[in-house]
């Protein structure tokens, strides 16, 4: 019987488990075969009452490899095995059927996080998707939602039982499984929303001990910050997106794959939303609008005419596109006139036509046109939110050098951040031959940076990209990248290796 011991993963990384099962994989599985997997000693827990940080990568890694769960068995010490099969069998895989275990005597230590988890947001701030689910913030893990405004009000859900419980859990430094992103944001030493949030909202930081019953009841909820995202109607089709916030990649899933659960969910409860917006205007300081594409939604702009209707002189912040600033009758530099704090995240981060590759839709040259159209105007802020990922690598750097030199946007105005999910598009996919050419690429635009001025973060996000890109070894799934990426170059009729040169060998290396 083949055998691998668990444990080593945590020395040696997800390449190495990949890469051990994938050693055991065959066309035809006998129906006799079984692969043991050791269990024994320890596993690291961000939540003890959740599965440990092993045996979810192992979960992963067999789904990713289609390896069925029948034919593994786990042999450990922990005695707790049952339920924690139960919740990776119910969340991480699609399987019905949890992975048969023996239970043999000697130790087994669970070794808890201990690290600072206190996030602000879940006292300040409510976070609505396109599908209706509720969670802390728009990182969360929508396999974990709070709730859903389509069955219950925002009121209910926000001092509902599992609300009250994640509330509890960062207070006592749990990390919960709905903060997953922040969490492998954090332990790869990359900023996250929740250490963003803290910062940004520093002057709310009281609030969470003060005012939080030991049952985890915060009676005195006060929304100051909202983030809604109307619907998943939008006009890109972006590579790093999916149908969730792209009816148009929905659709294109359904045409690739035959189904999609996004097809025909586009729409929540508004009015419902609209109300629970009247009902806080005592409150809200500012909001968000993203999506989708929220310039296309038209509840986006009934949602302004509240806030000019009461005299409410809220922020108001965008995650957009960029690509239009008029929809249908609706002029948005005649909406924004009626505020004095607008903050434009242009989702901008591929130079030239490479953009219309990554964010299918795209027109450059629009993007630039629409900045000049608002770049004088004293109420709005213009900040490009970049995504860096494998697919920009190369080009991130010549975008941001071609805005700070030759279109004059301050350093200030620009963010980055370093893709975590989908996992196959992080920078730690590429092979060490690439690693090396951008570590040279990378080198030389933190040193361009630093010789100008109000840089120091973009140094800072750069340096530890740099590291984060370094960090290890997960080329395994660069055949899962190019399966994911060749579908939708046949859907699109676009070519991968056409449009990034740079990239020409990187399919040998997928072998």
């Amino acid at each position: 019987m083949p055998q691998i011991n668990l444990v080593e993963f945590h020395t040696n990384g997800k390449n190495w488990l990949y890469n051990s099962i994938k050693a055991h994989k065959q066309e035809n599985i006998p129906d006799d075969f079984r692969l043991e997997v050791l269990y024994n000693e320890y596993d690291i827990f961000n939540d003890l009452t959740n599965p440990g940080i092993a045996l979810v990568a192992l979960h992963e890694i067999l789904s990713l490899l289609d390896f069925p769960l029948f034919f593994v068995t786990i042999t450990t010490t922990n005695t707790n095995i049952h339920p924690q099969l139960l919740y990776c069998v119910d969340h991480f895989t699609n399987e019905i059927d949890s992975i048969s275990y023996n239970i043999i005597p000697g130790t087994w230590e669970s070794r808890e996080n201990d690290k600072d988890t206190l996030c602000i947001l879940p006292w300040i701030h409510t976070y609505v998707n396109p599908q209706g689910q509720v969670g802390p913030c728009c990182e969360f893990n929508d396999k974990f939602e709070l709730g859903n405004i389509n069955d219950d009000s925002l009121e209910n859900i926000i001092n509902n039982e599992p609300y009250k419980k994640l509330r509890l859990d960062l207070l006592n430094k749990k990390r919960p499984d709905i903060c997953n992103n922040c969490w492998s944001r954090e332990d790869s030493n990359l900023t996250s929303r929740r250490l963003d949030s803290n910062r940004n909202w520093k002057k709310f930081m009281d609030i969470p001990t003060k005012q939080t019953s030991p049952d985890g009841e915060f009676t005195n909820f006060k929304l100051k910050h909202l983030d809604i995202r109307l619907s998943n109607v939008c006009n890109f089709m972006c590579r790093m997106c999916s149908g969730k916030f792209s009816n148009k990649i929905a659709n294109e899933e359904n045409r690739l794959y035959g189904s999609t659960t996004y097809l025909d969910n586009l729409v929540i409860d508004k009015s419902t939303l609209l109300t629970y917006i009247e009902n806080n205007l005592d409150h809200i300081e500012s909001v968000y609008f993203a999506g989708g594409e929220p310039i296309l939604n038209q509840e986006h702009y009934k949602i302004l005419d509240i806030f000019i209707d009461n005299k409410l002189d809220v922020a108001v912040t965008y995650n957009t596109n960029f690509s239009m600033l008029r929809f249908k009758d609706y002029d948005l530099l005649d909406y924004w006139s009626n505020f004095t704090n607008i903050e434009i995240g242009a989702s901008i981060d591929v130079f030239g036509k490479q953009a219309n590759y990554i964010r299918h839709g795209a027109e450059y040259e629009v993007l630039e046109q629409n900045y000049h159209k608002i770049k004088d105007l004293p109420n709005i802020k213009f900040k490009i939110t970049s995504i860096l990922h494998l697919m920009n690598a190369y080009n991130l750097p010549v975008l941001q050098k071609h805005w700070l030199t030759n279109l004059g946007l301050s350093a200030s105005n620009m963010r980055v951040n370093t893709v975590i999910t989908p996992n196959h598009l992080q920078l730690t996919v590429l092979p060490e031959q690439f690693k090396q050419e951008l570590n040279l690429v990378y080198e030389d635009h933190i040193s361009f940076l630093s010789s100008l001025n109000d840089t120091d973060h973009l140094v800072s996000y750069w340096t530890k990209a740099l590291k984060f890109m370094n960090s290890r070894d997960d080329s395994y799934m660069l055949p899962e990248f190019f399966r994911l990426n060749d579908n939708k170059d046949r859907a699109r009729n676009q070519n991968f290796e056409e449009f990034f040169p740079e990239f020409s060998l990187l399919r040998s290396h997928s072998k």
